[in-house]
């Protein structure tokens, strides 16, 4: 654990194969740990006792991220989906310190603007809505109901034969 998080990834990846993205890189490491701590801060705020140091701890992650997702627009590949654990993690709970509609207005605002509208990429690598919204009773669902009906859509059109 780093004092911005916990790491993406770490030097002895670069003796296994892997992927490129799994190269260890600190610098890489401060905007992609995003997701990974706030995933990680959920779940400890979530299950761990309050008493607990690792909980301080996450708490205090939990406040560094919630900051860092009011102000900043680099957030790594995968932190707008740690944005969704963290920001349901700290309402279930109802913490205390929290601007909680503005979190909504933000993190809605930033799945909204994650999604890849441009359906020719999704054959590659980007974010498809169902990435962030799982059902139509999803917060983000109402917002962004015209292209998960488009991704429900492409799905069908590029079910590989025989349905393998």
């Amino acid at each position: 654990m780093m004092e911005y998080g916990w790491r993406f990834n770490i030097p002895s990846n670069d003796n296994f194969p892997h992927a490129p993205w799994w190269n260890y890189n600190e610098e890489a490491n401060k905007i992609e740990s995003v997701g990974i701590t706030a995933e990680f801060s959920a779940f400890i705020l979530e299950y761990v006792d309050s008493q607990a140091e690792v909980y301080q701890t996450a708490l205090n992650f939990a406040r560094k991220l919630i900051d860092k997702m009011m102000k900043d627009d680099n957030h790594g590949d995968m932190g707008v989906g740690g944005y969704i654990a963290l920001v349901e993690a700290i309402t279930k709970l109802g913490l205390k310190g929290f601007d909680y509609d503005a979190m909504a207005k933000r993190l809605s605002l930033l799945v909204t603007e994650g999604i890849e509208h441009d359906v020719s990429k999704w054959k590659y690598y980007g974010y498809r809505p169902s990435n962030y919204i799982q059902s139509p009773k999803s917060t983000y669902y109402t917002a962004n109901s015209n292209i998960v009906d488009i991704e429900l859509e492409y799905l069908i059109d590029t079910k590989p034969e025989k349905d393998v």
